[in-house]
């Protein structure tokens, strides 16, 4: 990029102005500075800057009037324009866009991506400086209107690009060969099971609170007949209950056939099992009727009940077949409202089976939108037969005959709306479990799609939403377009690569995370299959050394930065020995505090040349020990994975990390397995804190770790003292599963070659949560890294968590009131009574500690004694 551009940024945010001037003239930019609309105006008429970053809500005039001015005279091709804001409205988009606005930058920002996407705008611009015979161009120049320029999308996630408008892209793959790509059919395992069901394209979801889903004619009398059929199910139900409620009772057989159908109709079970159990109904009775024709006296003819229990079962069986082939018109019905969806033409083009997850999607809001209207009529029909009721006993009693017989049609009208109500719920219940597991039968293929390195950029963005929030479609009545948009932007521009420095935050979407661990950067899921079935197989031993390949890779990476830090440290340690030395020797023995001073200067050279010699002895060992033993085990697993034939392939773990983060998603949430495109829909509040997002993460856990410092850390080289102590950093791989949970935990901890997972969810169920969630998660790390690190005496969880099993031990000689008072449970386990007592260290490890020393002063001593407190803990100590 060409350095020394002209960048005016226009803040009324004196902190946020200057960082951005900050990060511009490191690249080289010159910088000019504006604190209100008047003033910005003025500096782009007579300056001419290549790009303009301008706050929404300037004083005097706000952004959007001074971008009305500049595109008046400035096409978007030779000054750019940017907008700040710390929320990006839909309207400030609709109003700024058609201007020639280039994107918004919602504060705060990252910096990295701030700098890179200011340097990809850069490079479109045509930029005209002001000449020096004409150093004030007016406004005025004529120049074509810069509306149509430059199509950009806008997203309130903190960053912001150029970028090619998706329409375009999507009408090119259009224009292509109409046979979509099959390409990549063989390498995934022929995944169109489905293909004997004709192509079926499909509709889209909606808001539940604001677009209702478009039903059409066809559409909606499909489903009208599927109701139908539910209305004479309950029909059946009404006279199995007389039967089962039939004075004097009814045989036992005949009951428990009776009970056996109630509860498949509330199961609807599938074509193939309704024709079987139809098929082996048959035999039996055709069996029992030879049998008795033959003579047979231990042939037990039926009794009456039982015959007719078993004509309930038949007519139940022929109307769950004519549901069931109900469905296919269904989704075929639904196809013009999702064929344009990006996500579902990605899916169609290699040949995955999309229609039945789309098409029972459209289904499922089409019902919510009848469901809508039904409620609205039932409240309708109600009040009118209330208002009627109350009329009746007034000055109507002459007519009530009359009018007695208009509440009763009413109130028949408001039953069978009601009846509709019930039937369009049970299939919103029956349609929840098939819509979870085709989501994440696509979910799968779409990880493998992810890492075939076969999607064009709108493609791979497509997949991303997907896999990162569970996003399949992006008209209005899936998601407001205020959040859609953010949700692409974000699969846009913050995808991250693995970061092997010791002070990083591994922070991954589920997305970043399949294709990190496909690419060998992150160590991948443990196959449970593999530990308990094939242990010992050659897929096990490919397994384990694919992963220590990976762990030694991330490791001698850590201790390659320790060795240079550590080295630092010798060089300035050095430099203060030289310098004091001369300062040394410079003193005049004849001076009063000669003494003094050379007692002072010797302390210090000592003091250098101590810690020098210590921190070249931790290089001597990594250089000598630690690297050396950990290349020869990269070496061996190397070695072994050669010689194999069991290496899985790409698809093989992206599969693997699909079904993975499916578990661990369903834990997040207590084992709920709900639709992950409806959680998004109705959980994703961004403007209410409950969005777990990569910055709220890093946001919060750097708070955790400045209460406990060494939470993440694992020691160097052993030492009794604290100040001797070396620590090296091993930040676990933290997951954000695409679905909103009630809980964190930690997956695996940090052992042998894990350096440990932590997996929370996308999204909170209420605002608040995380910090609770990261709490807990992270005392179980405590407790759970104690077992790893057993034995070694130095300040990491063992040693924390052992003094606390002594100090619950000692406890337990107390009186209930006493220890119940310090929060401390002996009906509860060890690790329970330590997560307690580890939350509310750090919930009040800014305070000194004040909150775990009032309540519970044993365990208050056990902590800080491994973990040191902020300032302040020694004077509450004493």
């Amino acid at each position: 990029m060409d350095t020394g551009h002209s960048i005016l940024i226009a803040s009324a945010s004196a902190q946020e102005a200057e960082k951005m001037e900050s990060l511009l003239k490191k690249e080289g930019h010159s910088v000019l500075r504006a604190f209100d609309g008047n003033s910005a105006s003025g500096i782009i008429e007579r300056r001419r800057p290549a790009l303009a970053i301008l706050e929404e809500n300037l004083p005097i005039k706000n952004g959007i009037s001074v971008l009305k001015e500049i595109r008046q005279a400035i096409p978007s091709s030779e000054m750019l324009v940017v907008m700040t804001s710390d929320h990006v409205s839909l309207q400030a988009i609709q109003e700024a866009m058609p201007l020639g606005l280039s994107g918004f930058i919602q504060t705060p920002f990252q910096d990295e991506i701030f700098i890179a996407e200011v340097k990809k705008l850069l490079a479109t611009v045509k930029h005209k400086e002001p000449t020096a015979d004409n150093p004030t161009e007016r406004l005025s120049e004529t120049t074509e209107s810069a509306a149509t320029e430059n199509k950009i999308s806008s997203s309130s996630s903190g960053r912001f690009s150029a970028q090619k408008n998706a329409d375009d892209d999507e009408d090119e793959h259009d224009a292509d060969d109409s046979r979509p790509d099959s390409s990549l059919s063989p390498a995934l395992g022929q995944f169109d099971d489905n293909a004997d069901e004709p192509d079926i394209e499909i509709p889209v979801g909606k808001n539940k609170t604001a677009h209702p889903f478009p039903v059409s004619p066809e559409l909606l009398d499909t489903i009208k007949k599927r109701l139908a059929i539910l209305g004479e199910i309950d029909k059946l139900e009404e006279r199995r209950s007389e039967m089962l409620n039939k004075e004097g009772g009814i045989p036992e057989q005949a009951k428990n056939e009776l009970l056996r159908q109630a509860a498949e109709s509330k199961a609807m079970p599938d074509q193939p099992t309704i024709k079987a159990k139809m098929s082996s109904f048959t035999d039996r009775m055709s069996k029992l009727r030879e049998r008795l024709e033959a003579g047979d006296k231990e042939a037990v003819p039926p009794s009456r009940d039982l015959e007719e229990a078993w004509s309930i079962g038949q007519e139940q069986w022929i109307l769950i077949l004519e549901w069931n082939d109900l469905l296919l018109p269904v989704l075929k019905a639904a196809i013009p409202t999702i064929q344009d969806e990006p996500l579902y033409k990605v899916l169609s083009k290699y040949k995955f089976p999309a229609h039945r997850m789309f098409g029972l999607t459209a289904f499922h809001l089409a019902l919510e939108t009848m469901q809508q209207k039904g409620n609205a009529q039932r409240k309708e029909l109600h009040q009118k037969a209330e208002e009627m009721q109350n009329d009746s006993a007034g000055f109507l009693k002459k007519f009530k005959s009359k009018d007695d017989t208009e509440i009763i049609r009413v109130r028949n009208n408001e039953a069978n709306v009601i009846a509709q109500i019930s039937h369009i719920q049970t299939e919103l219940n029956l349609m929840a479990t098939t819509l979870s597991k085709e989501f994440w039968k696509l979910y799968e293929l779409a990880a493998c799609l992810l890492v075939s390195n076969k999607l064009d950029r709108n493609e791979e963005v497509a997949i991303r939403a997907f896999l990162r929030y569970g996003l399949i479609g992006r008209a209005p009545w899936f998601l407001s377009p205020e959040i859609s948009q953010l949700l692409i932007k974000d699969c846009t521009q913050d995808i991250q690569d693995v970061d092997f420095s010791m002070g990083a935050m591994h922070i991954y979407y589920a997305d970043e995370h399949i294709a990190h661990t496909v690419a060998g950067k992150v160590l991948p899921a443990i196959d449970e299959d593999l530990e308990l079935n094939q242990r010992n197989s050659p897929r096990w031993f490919a397994d384990k050394a694919h992963r220590r390949v990976i762990y030694c890779n991330y490791q001698e990476k850590a201790l390659q930065e320790s060795w240079d830090k550590l080295q630092a440290k010798i060089n300035e340690l050095r430099r203060d020995e030289a310098e004091t030395q001369e300062l040394k020797d410079k003193l005049i023995r004849s001076s009063p505090d000669y003494k003094e001073k050379n007692n002072v200067y010797a302390q210090k050279i000592q003091h250098c040349r101590v810690e020098a010699a210590r921190y070249e002895r931790v290089i001597e060992e990594i250089r000598e020990k630690f690297i050396p033993d950990l290349s020869e085990r990269r070496e061996m697993a190397q070695e072994k994975l050669a010689d194999s034939t069991a290496v899985q392939s790409v698809f093989d773990i992206a599969r693997r990390e699909a079904n993975q983060i499916h578990r661990v998603t369903r834990l997040c949430a207590k084992l709920k397995d709900p639709f992950l495109p409806f959680v998004l829909r109705d959980n994703y509040k961004p403007d209410q804190k409950s969005v777990n997002n990569r910055q709220t993460m890093i946001s919060t856990i750097n708070e955790i770790e400045a209460g406990d410092p060494t939470i993440f850390k694992i020691p160097l080289v052993p030492a009794k003292r604290e100040n001797n102590k070396i620590y090296m950093r091993f930040c676990p791989l933290i997951l954000l599963t695409p679905g909103c949970g009630f809980m964190g935990y930690s997956w695996n901890p940090r052992s042998g070659v894990e350096s440990g997972k932590l997996v929370f969810p996308g999204y909170c169920p209420r605002p608040g949560l995380l910090q609770s969630f990261l709490y807990n998660t992270i005392a179980d790390f405590r407790w759970d890294t104690s077992k790893a690190e057993a034995g070694v005496d130095v300040l990491t969880s063992d040693t924390i968590v052992a003094a606390y099993q002594t100090m619950r031990w000692e406890n337990r000689k107390r009186s209930k009131d006493v220890r119940e008072k310090e929060l401390i449970f002996n009906e509860m386990s060890d690790r329970q009574n330590w997560r307690r007592h580890y939350c509310l260290y750090l919930e009040s490890a800014n305070e000194a500690g004040k909150k775990l020393f009032f309540r519970c002063f044993s365990a208050y001593e056990v902590i800080t004694r491994y973990v040191p407190l902020p300032e302040g803990m020694e004077k509450l100590r004493k």
